[in-house]
């Protein structure tokens, strides 16, 4: 079970506590449906691979989000990319699919600008993130880490890998699905990414050049009326209006 376990807030309830936890070796994916996996990359490769040839995978890890036949979701971005599931399952012999999403620095990126990109075209992106301790999970929030130490009343100017994460998985996310393979959107992106001493909750300042010449308020509509196929499907856990604009010179903040 989980016995000797660590909490760095509050315990979670007798659903939780309650559970056993087994080694992956030990389960037989064809006792399941479904397999969620938040494994660290070093070791998700040979895992999903396994739960995959026989039930679908949906994963948090980078293991497989560059393979061309496998899919990098986000629902309101590119929920037609989910086809490339046909050619992994062909290409690997599998029964199920590996769907993974991308790095969290770039699902708000990419999230703001697909309306962005639709209606004007996207040709050079800058941005600079400020990233939270919780992003670097345990060592984030442990009151006693030498990490959060670092990033103490200071902002951390190194994040590994996750700035080359954020410029591949833009331009997938906001490629083109054609012939069983997406076509990279070929955008210019530039990333920085900082963390800062916040415990939750990341923000991006973002500076775009578009293809077609865009206004103020052109950009702005195009934000606020942007919905896409998790609304028109009225999924029950789904934002009705995927962004807000807000007009406080203060905000965002996290």
């Amino acid at each position: 079970a989980i016995d000797g376990a660590v909490f760095f807030e509050k315990t979670p309830g007798d659903d939780v506590m309650g559970m056993i936890l087994e080694n992956t070796d030990k389960v037989d994916p064809r006792d399941y449906d479904i397999a969620f996996s938040a494994l660290p990359s070093s070791v998700a490769k040979d895992v999903e691979a396994r739960f995959a040839k026989y039930i679908p995978v949906f994963s948090t890890a980078s293991a497989y989000r560059y393979e061309d036949d496998v899919p990098v979701l986000v629902p309101e971005v590119n929920s037609g990319h989910v086809k490339l599931v046909d050619a992994q399952r062909a290409n690997r012999g599998w029964r199920g699919f590996v769907v993974p999403g991308p790095n969290c620095t770039t699902v708000g990126l990419v999230v703001s600008l697909k309306p962005i990109f639709d209606a004007f075209g996207v040709k050079t992106v800058r941005m600079v993130s400020m990233q939270s301790l919780s992003g670097a999970g345990e060592k984030g929030l442990r009151a006693d880490s030498p990490y959060r130490k670092k990033v103490e009343m200071n902002v951390y100017p190194w994040i590994e890998g996750e700035e080359e994460k954020v410029v591949k998985e833009t331009n997938k996310l906001l490629g083109k699905l054609v012939d069983g393979r997406v076509v990279e959107a070929g955008i210019d992106v530039h990333a920085t990414c900082t963390r800062v001493y916040v415990d939750r909750v990341h923000t991006e300042v973002v500076d775009v050049v578009t293809e077609r010449p865009a206004t103020l308020e052109g950009i702005r509509a195009a934000l606020e009326e942007f919905r896409s196929e998790p609304q028109e499907l009225d999924l029950p856990t789904n934002a009705a209006w995927p962004i807000m604009v807000l007009d406080d010179v203060d905000m965002p903040q996290p």
